[in-house]
């Protein structure tokens, strides 16, 4: 594959994911912060977990905005912004950068879901079943 391919790829990549989810929340206030995240927060509306708090009985299982094609629509953005920079660079720096976040990523991710499986019982059951975790229709 030539070079311009392959950063015509990395392009598509990296403006394909996201396009379709956010990123994973960066320090509150910052420029990246506000122009990505809007999506996500405004399908949790008041419900959004500031600082990783638990979700507790009273808030809604959002399913709506990114959440209704993935459950991790913020992991999702991450890891294919980090894929994407390295198809574009080729940098082995970046491939480890997206390989620590999967081993990051992964466990976080069993933690949080078993979080909602106890606040949320089997409506986040019926919804895990019809929803994937990271890749629209794959994964």
């Amino acid at each position: 594959m030539h070079l311009f391919n392959q950063t015509i790829l990395g392009i598509a990549i990296l403006i394909l994911l996201a396009a379709l989810v956010a990123v994973k929340r960066l320090a509150t206030g910052s420029i990246f912060d506000r122009l990505i995240m809007p999506w996500p927060r405004m399908a949790h509306h008041r419900t959004y977990p500031l600082g990783g708090s638990a979700p507790r009985r009273h808030d809604d299982l959002v399913s709506r905005g990114p959440f209704r094609l993935v459950r991790n629509p913020l992991y999702t953005g991450a890891l294919g912004i980090s894929f994407g920079l390295f198809c574009l660079t080729q940098s082995g720096a970046l491939l480890a950068v997206f390989a620590i976040y999967l081993a990051i990523i992964f466990p976080l991710i069993a933690l949080e879901e078993k979080g909602l499986q106890q606040a949320f019982g089997e409506r986040f059951a019926a919804y895990a079943a019809q929803v994937k975790k990271l890749v629209p229709f794959v994964y």
